[in-house]
């Protein structure tokens, strides 16, 4: 091995300092769970992973999702348990872990209990597997401005932008900045846009929200 010095950015959001022996040392594998199955979230990364040299594991394909089909969430934790004993760093997407992918993030009815169970794996990995170093990453569920069911519920295909007229204004209005015509026009989206609709959209967000800061107090454990 030649202990020639090399300054390292790594697929883990890492920077390593010091020589190509000591990085294979320090780095014997990495453990990535994908966004989604798309080429970018997946492939790409392998080909960073390979010409750099580093040891990456990736989830069998069979394990994740297509599209708006969920991946195989309890499958997943399975597989990454049987992985994490000789892995030292887990580069994980937490809409991946807890929804199934980016897109069933916007999509699921998940109860709390089970997003609570999910959420307690990461407790139970930490507490399992010391040595392995955790880089989760979770997203904030989005609002298109745009009609299009295409990545969002059925119902976003004729309500979408409304929907996303709703939020901008009702944030306007928390902060007592909504115009007098702004106003007008929420009260008359709360009339136009299905309850059913509304309540579905909002209560996925307020959970995801609620995820979300409950994986910033794991952090603080």
């Amino acid at each position: 091995d030649k202990a020639v010095p090399v300054i390292e950015f790594s697929t883990a959001g890492m920077v390593f300092v010091g020589t190509y022996k000591e990085r294979r040392h320090i780095m014997q594998k990495i453990i990535f769970i994908p966004l989604d199955e798309r080429p970018c979230n997946l492939q790409y990364p392998a080909y960073i992973g390979a010409i750099s040299g580093l040891d990456i594991t990736f989830p069998p394909r069979a394990l994740l999702g297509n599209f708006k089909q969920a991946a195989n969430v309890d499958g997943l934790w399975t597989w990454i348990q049987e992985q994490a004993a000789e892995a030292t760093q887990l580069v994980l997407s937490l809409d991946m872990f807890l929804y199934g992918g980016i897109v069933p993030s916007r999509l699921h009815h998940l109860s709390t209990d089970v997003c609570h169970t999910r959420l307690n794996r990461l407790r139970a990995l930490r507490q399992n597997f010391p040595h392995l170093r955790i880089h989760a990453y979770s997203l904030i569920t989005r609002a298109p401005a745009r009609n299009g069911a295409g990545e969002e519920p059925d119902y976003y295909e004729e309500y979408g932008y409304r929907i996303y007229r709703y939020g901008v204004i009702r944030d306007r209005a928390a902060v007592g900045v909504a115009t007098p015509e702004e106003l007008a026009e929420w009260e008359q989206i709360k009339a136009e846009v299905p309850a059913e609709a509304m309540r579905d959209f909002l209560t996925r967000r307020e959970q995801n929200f609620a995820n979300n800061l409950a994986l910033i107090d794991l952090v603080k454990e």
